[in-house]
């Protein structure tokens, strides 16, 4: 039998004590597998830790604001390209005369915020929008401004695959929107999970 406790050291730089640790707390019927298939069994083993430690460090990720990230004028500069069909929304309260969507759920979205009068500005962010994370780059799908009492503010608002629960998303997603929700609150702003104005008005 390899000897798993190396292998699994060389592969996720934990300490033998660590993987000692994790290997026991493994339910005997989960660990029996590695009898059966010792090869298909270490790699699964690397593959659940190497996860875990990637969303280990999303819990005390941080941002420090820094000065004017993004180029407005990137914005202003980009072609809008789309084509007449469903998904293309007629808008007046956006940058363009019409918003490109990629789904049906967008094209609700873009239809609801033309539709709100708390919300006065809205836009569908571009593919190069990006928030770095330790899990990778993160691009939200929207930037509102959201009035209330108090004035406007500025919203990101992330519809996350088709799910407003964390629970429900991958682990990898969940971390990314966690991750995107600590970069907005450095520049004083928010990032909200939201399929519907129903989901926006719960969290603004």
């Amino acid at each position: 039998m390899p000897d798993i406790i190396s292998y699994l050291q060389d592969e996720t730089d934990l300490t033998r004590r660590t993987i000692v640790k994790i290997l026991k707390g493994i339910e005997p019927r989960v660990l029996r597998y590695f009898t059966i298939n010792p090869q298909a069994f270490i790699e699964s083993c690397m593959d659940v830790i190497n996860l875990q430690k990637r969303l280990f460090i999303v819990v005390g990720v941080e941002y420090e604001r820094v000065d004017d990230y993004y180029d407005q004028k990137r914005i202003e500069d980009e072609d809008l390209i789309g084509y007449l069909s469903k998904r293309l929304v007629e808008a007046s309260k956006s940058a363009y005369s019409y918003t490109v969507c990629d789904s049906d759920v967008e094209v609700n979205l873009a239809r609801e915020f033309e539709q709100s009068e708390n919300i006065s500005l809205y836009t569908k962010l571009p593919s190069w929008f990006t928030i770095p994370t330790p899990l990778g780059t993160y691009n939200p799908d929207w930037a509102i401004m959201y009035k209330k009492g108090d004035g406007e503010h500025l919203y990101f608002v992330t519809e996350s695959k088709g799910t407003v629960f964390d629970e429900a998303l991958r682990p990898i997603e969940s971390g990314k929107i966690k991750c995107g929700k600590a970069h907005f609150r450095s520049i004083d702003s928010r990032m909200i999970v939201a399929l519907t104005m129903d989901d926006v008005y719960e969290q603004v």
